[in-house]
């Protein structure tokens, strides 16, 4: 593998990424808004859900479907 190849990898695992942040956080803010969360703590469910997402589940699931 050349290093085109490896940054090709590397660069769709962090688009993954930064879309698997970007979901998780509209869904918490979004989930804890409609729970009656204020601004502040929908913010702060939004920011937990990002921290707890899983990066190798997604290296993974960019390894198996190439």
């Amino acid at each position: 593998m050349n290093k085109e190849e490896k940054d090709d990898i590397i660069i769709r695992i962090a688009g993954k990424v930064k879309n698997e942040c970007i979901n998780a956080a509209l869904e918490a803010y979004a989930a804890a808004s409609g729970d009656g969360l204020c601004c502040e703590g929908a913010w702060e469910c939004a920011i937990n859900a990002i921290k707890n997402i899983n990066i190798p589940d997604i290296i993974n699931s960019s390894n198996s479907s190439q």
